[in-house]
């Protein structure tokens, strides 16, 4: 057996993508939780680029629950200032709560690593 084995396994497990970044163990948002963060989001940007954005990727952390994060992503013919952006939620006494938006980079000062970790996986800049 040996060494000869692990090339084409390491070769397989990185053609398909499993070694590309850590696992996420944050869950997706429910519908519920989904029809109060991505209008919160959505009232953070200007008027102007509300219906160039996309809301994908809408998830909580299970670790600590209390924060969620989304990503909004320009729909097709967007234009240029409208970008990749990332959305910190926090929730308070029940109530979400948007903390910052921007590049991945927001959530370094924003969240604790645990949750980071949590829902930004290999994203985070931090």
């Amino acid at each position: 057996m040996g060494l000869r084995h692990a090339v084409p396994v390491g070769l397989a497990l990185a053609a398909t993508g499993a070694l590309a970044s850590p696992a996420l163990a944050s869950r997706p948002a429910t519908a519920a939780e989904k029809r109060v963060l991505v209008p919160l989001a959505r009232r953070q940007l200007p008027h102007a680029w509300q219906p160039r954005v996309r809301f994908v990727s809408v998830r909580v952390s299970t670790k600590l629950p209390a924060f969620a994060t989304s990503r909004a992503l320009p729909v097709a013919g967007a234009g240029g200032e409208v970008g990749d952006t990332t959305f910190i939620y926090k929730r308070f006494a029940g109530t979400w709560r948007v903390l910052d938006y921007g590049t991945t980079r927001v959530a370094c000062g924003q969240m604790p690593a645990v949750a980071r970790r949590d829902l930004l996986g290999g994203r985070s800049p931090c």
